[in-house]
């Protein structure tokens, strides 16, 4: 099995539903990376989808967000 078929996301649509849903937020990446401990240059390349975060970071995320991983992910509840 490869690495890639591990993937059940899309790593891109992850990056686009995160950048929209902080910016409906009136978040800027300073705020979220500080909001999560994470790097300006790390939220930078998960919200064009080069970069995937872990699961914990995810939650944190979601958290920050108000909203759920699913919805993150982009999955229909």
């Amino acid at each position: 099995m490869s690495q890639d078929s591990l993937n059940i996301y899309d790593p891109y649509i992850v990056g686009q539903n995160i950048r929209a849903m902080r910016k409906e937020r009136n978040m800027s990446v300073l705020d979220m990376s500080e909001a999560i401990g994470k790097s300006e240059d790390t939220i930078n390349k998960v919200e064009q989808g080069t970069r995937n975060l872990t699961v914990k970071t995810l939650v944190k995320v979601a958290d920050v967000l108000g909203t759920d991983v699913n919805t993150i992910l982009g999955f229909s509840v």
